[in-house]
């Protein structure tokens, strides 16, 4: 009988231990080896850009020759500003998520409004590269928002 492989998820702020392995000789870095598989989901669409470029950079440090980082999210279009995206965003709450009460789909609003700054599509994918990163898209949501890409050391 073959054993399964040895697996143990941790659930953590994802920037502080991507951060927490990328300085040599750091508690932490030297005890828990490299990654084999790094999950975010609909996280890291809170992050400021420069932190999300400073999660990339740690992640890439953390994660196994091998290894791979999925990321699953909400992203903007190629091009698409923030204040387009949130109205983008709300006009679909308000239209289409009719089977939660008005106040639920106010609170998701004020969320939206306050804590979610997801990434240009385009750009946050030679963001990736530049942190040595090969990246790709394994599905986009019909909303033009929602999608998992699958990121590779280079």
């Amino acid at each position: 009988m073959i054993s399964p492989p040895p697996c143990s998820w941790r659930e953590q702020d994802l920037l502080s231990w991507a951060l927490e392995g990328s300085v040599p000789g750091e508690a932490g870095s030297a005890t828990t080896g490299p990654v084999d598989l790094i999950h975010s989901s609909f996280a890291v669409h809170h992050l400021s850009d420069e932190q999300k470029g400073q999660f990339l950079s740690g992640a890439r440090s953390r994660v196994a020759p091998d290894g791979m980082l999925l990321w699953a999210d909400v992203f903007r279009d190629p091009g698409e500003i923030r204040d387009s995206y949130l109205q983008r965003y709300v006009q679909r709450i308000r239209k289409g998520w009719t089977s939660i009460p008005a106040e639920e789909g106010q609170r998701v609003i004020d969320h939206l409004s306050q804590f979610d700054f997801p990434a240009d599509a385009a750009a946050v994918d030679s963001t990736a590269e530049a942190c040595g990163w090969a990246w790709q898209w394994l599905w986009r949501g019909q909303h033009r928002a929602e999608a998992l890409a699958r990121l590779t050391p280079l």
